[in-house]
């Protein structure tokens, strides 16, 4: 598990300590009261589900470019 600020249903950052400090150690109350455990897959951009998993943002599809 690791841990995730979230924003809007959607993963702001992963937060990763010092080594040898805790989480709890390294960041200040108010960025810990935005913060969950999330699972190890989870990156950054990942939106938070109403049963309370996290999916990849979708991709859209790419244009395809206009020809030279």
């Amino acid at each position: 598990m690791k841990t995730a600020r979230i924003q809007n249903n959607v993963v702001a950052e992963i937060l990763v300590p010092v080594d040898g400090f805790t989480i709890d150690q390294c960041f200040h109350p108010s960025i810990i009261a935005t913060c969950e455990q999330v699972e190890d897959e989870v990156q950054a951009n990942w939106v938070k589900q109403e049963d309370g998993s996290f999916v990849a943002p979708e991709v859209p599809p790419e244009e395809p470019s206009a020809p030279a």
